[in-house]
């Protein structure tokens, strides 16, 4: 049986999981994994390299009825949010370089700039690499 609730959980250890011949360490999660891989007693893989195997055979097997369904609508919400989250990630660095821009242009217009004795080296820096960048490009 193809239990949907089980694959999330599933996937992800199986990014965890190194695909070579060391022996399977029976962490609390590889056991939770084995007991929903059906794998008891003489079962257990010995090697990592068969764990995996097993998981992606898991991964593999096809869905029925409505555990179908419901893996199908799970990928497409997965795909959407990917979607999204590139959309979010080129928003971000638009709001970037907007605040980049945003700063350079005001030291630009910046006639006297007020701080702390302590932090002068700090700004003057600060206000040098700045202008700088902006000659550059």
């Amino acid at each position: 049986a193809h239990l949907t609730h089980w694959v999330g959980f599933v996937e992800r250890q199986l990014g965890k999981l190194k695909d070579d011949k060391s022996a399977v360490k029976k962490t609390p999660g590889i056991t939770r994994l084995l007991g929903m891989l059906g794998l008891e007693g003489e079962a257990i893989p010995k090697l990592n390299r068969d764990l995996v195997a097993s998981v992606k055979a898991f991964l593999a097997a096809p869905a029925a009825g409505d555990d179908a369904k419901v893996l199908d609508e799970r990928r497409d919400a997965k795909a959407h949010l990917t979607h999204w989250v590139k959309v979010e990630e080129g928003v971000a660095a638009e709001v970037a370089k907007v605040r980049k821009s945003a700063r350079l242009a005001l030291w630009r217009r910046v006639r006297v700039v007020a701080c702390t004795a302590a932090s002068a080296v700090h700004v003057t820096r600060r206000l040098e690499t700045d202008m700088a960048r902006v000659e550059e490009g």
